[in-house]
């Protein structure tokens, strides 16, 4: 019974997680103080599912590792040097949440920091998470709803594709642009959806990969 709470309270943790990005990614559209509080519980949350799944740590240095196992651990350990970053650089830039604690010096340096870390972030959890779908699915004993969420799963990556675009991930990721440019006058909800798009279109190229190389392996 323990340990079925235990990964019931896992897969919560997740998905908080997960719909807390895209919230995220929106900014001031929903509000600076806002953003930071969710940017707090998102980074306690990734603590917790440290804490929780700490036997990993130990398993680094066991076993062979193959190629799928190789890619997962580099994505992991990237994955936690970002969300590292992202609350420190965030605490130094607080105007709400940590607003007692000293000044930052550079603070054009440290807004640069945090955007890296939230475009890279946003896309390392989502390839994270997809590599984590077919486990799921295989918990799933209705292969009509397996094939249902693959189709639904499909369509929202095809559109990811285009919001990707869209709204400039590539342009923020490699920081050809320094400003964000948020879309004020279109409703906050258009905004969401995009990325939630754009989390699927990584989420089913990590699934694809993760599905593919297990069954070459086979």
């Amino acid at each position: 019974m323990f340990m079925k709470n235990k990964v019931k309270i896992k897969r919560i943790i997740d998905l908080i997680m997960l719909l807390l990005m895209p919230l995220l990614m929106a900014y001031s559209l929903i509000g600076e103080m806002f953003h930071e509080i969710a940017g707090t519980v998102l980074f306690v949350l990734f603590i917790v599912h440290h804490i929780m799944n700490r036997r990993w740590y130990g398993s680094i240095k066991k076993g062979r590792y193959t190629l799928l196992r190789a890619v997962t651990t580099v994505i992991d350990i990237l994955l936690i040097v970002i969300m590292l970053s992202l609350p420190v650089s965030g605490i130094l830039m607080s105007r709400y949440v940590f607003k007692f604690l000293p000044s930052a010096g550079n603070i054009s340096l440290i807004r640069t920091v945090h955007l890296l870390a939230a475009f890279w972030g946003f896309v390392l959890l989502s390839l994270h998470a997809g590599m984590h779908v077919k486990a799921m699915l295989n918990a799933v004993k209705k292969p009509v709803v397996v094939r249902w969420i693959r189709i639904a799963g499909l369509i929202a990556g095809v559109y990811g594709i285009y919001a990707f675009y869209k709204r400039q991930l590539g342009t923020y990721m490699f920081m050809r642009s320094h400003f964000i440019m948020l879309p004020f006058d279109e409703p906050v909800i258009f905004y969401l959806l995009d990325y939630c798009a754009i989390m699927v279109m990584f989420m089913m190229v990590s699934y694809i990969f993760t599905c593919i190389v297990q069954k070459r392996v086979k």
